[in-house]
């Protein structure tokens, strides 16, 4: 067994020794682009959620999150990158190192990352959400009794339609 100060004081471990406290960092190449991963979880997260009863129902939250993420890449009336971005937010308050994961993963990085780095969203996806966005009109039009819930919706649908619009696109 050997002794090493570190940053909280004296530390002794049978193997690396390393203070309890300090985040270590390594920096990942993934796909050309340099990630950070976070080997000591504690470190990153924020001090307001560091107990378990607020870091709990977040990664709840988180795997839910993904979880509709996933039904919504097999389903064309759910969203992905929506789902997908509220885990990202769940595990960024929560988890390093899931946010780490969901980030680099090889199907749902992609778009996380070009939201985050860019705001953007392929041209598909928009192309996908608007058809979704007319087709659901259409069928809360058809149904309707009246003219004022077609209206209401359709003048939700049209911001969601035009905030996808001007975003930039991947």
């Amino acid at each position: 067994m050997r002794s090493v100060q570190g940053t909280t004081g004296w530390l002794q471990r049978n193997r690396e020794a390393r203070p309890l406290n300090r985040a270590y960092t390594s920096v990942v190449e993934y796909k050309g682009m340099h990630v950070q991963h976070v080997t000591a979880p504690q470190a990153m997260i924020p001090p307001s959620v560091k107990s378990a009863a607020k870091r709990g129902p977040l990664l709840a939250l988180g795997w839910f999150m993904v979880g509709l993420g996933v039904v919504g890449a097999f389903l064309p009336i759910m969203p992905t990158t929506v789902f997908m971005l509220i885990a990202l937010w769940a595990f960024s308050k929560s988890s390093p190192r899931f946010r780490t994961w969901l980030y680099t993963h090889p199907r749902f990085g992609p778009p996380l990352q070009a939201w985050q780095r860019d705001g953007a969203i392929s041209p598909r996806v928009k192309v996908a959400a608007i058809l979704t966005m007319a087709v659901s009109l259409a069928v809360v039009a058809a149904l309707a009794s009246g003219w004022i819930v077609p209206a209401i919706v359709g003048a939700v649908l049209a911001a969601v339609a035009g905030f996808l619009v001007t975003r930039p696109s991947s």
